[in-house]
């Protein structure tokens, strides 16, 4: 009767729960925090003095045909290209960064009216004589560049000076651990 009812509902709620249980249960030992353990963290700077300088220009072109527009951002484009190579920029160090074409149009009461093909070419140049980068900037600005960004001092290596910096934090560490001893 009922009362074999209730046992029955009660073996199936301890399964329940003990599945439950068991599931939760990622692995043996789970939850337990782990007993004698040290940690010991270290400390390590490495200062460098920037060695590249590194700029982007942009030489950009409006005429009516797209043919057009890109035989005059190339001129302009080649003639930026041998006075970086006069002012000794390596070939290698002159990258293009981007390069687009777009119609351009004129807005005027609701109604647009093509105007020209826009060409831009964009350039990344690193400068590795840090102290010519302003001449070199200035020099490209000479030759018909309209747009300029930089420059940007950094490193050649970055990677190495990350690296300093976590030998000296090792080195730390260990010395911190050695004290424990």
């Amino acid at each position: 009767g009922l009362g074999k009812v209730l046992l029955i509902m009660g073996v199936v709620f301890l399964v329940v729960a003990s599945l439950w249980l068991l599931m939760s249960l990622r692995y043996i030992g789970a939850g337990v925090a782990a007993a004698n353990t040290i940690s010991v963290s270290g400390h390590g700077e490495a200062l460098a003095t920037p060695d590249v300088a590194t700029f982007t220009f942009s030489v950009v072109s409006d005429k009516s045909t797209v043919a057009a527009a890109q035989a005059d951002a190339t001129q302009k484009q080649n003639a930026v290209d041998a006075y970086l190579k006069t002012a000794g920029i390596a070939d290698k160090d002159i990258q293009t960064s981007g390069y687009s074409v777009y119609p351009q149009y004129d807005y005027n009461n609701g109604t647009q009216t093509f105007r020209a093909y826009e060409v831009r070419q964009s350039t990344t140049v690193k400068v590795r004589d840090i102290a010519k980068a302003g001449d070199v900037l200035a020099g490209v600005v000479g030759k018909g560049v309209t747009e300029v960004s930089g420059p940007t001092l950094t490193f050649d290596d970055p990677n190495k000076v990350q690296a300093d910096a976590r030998t000296k934090a090792i080195a730390d560490a260990k010395a911190k651990a050695d004290e424990l001893d």
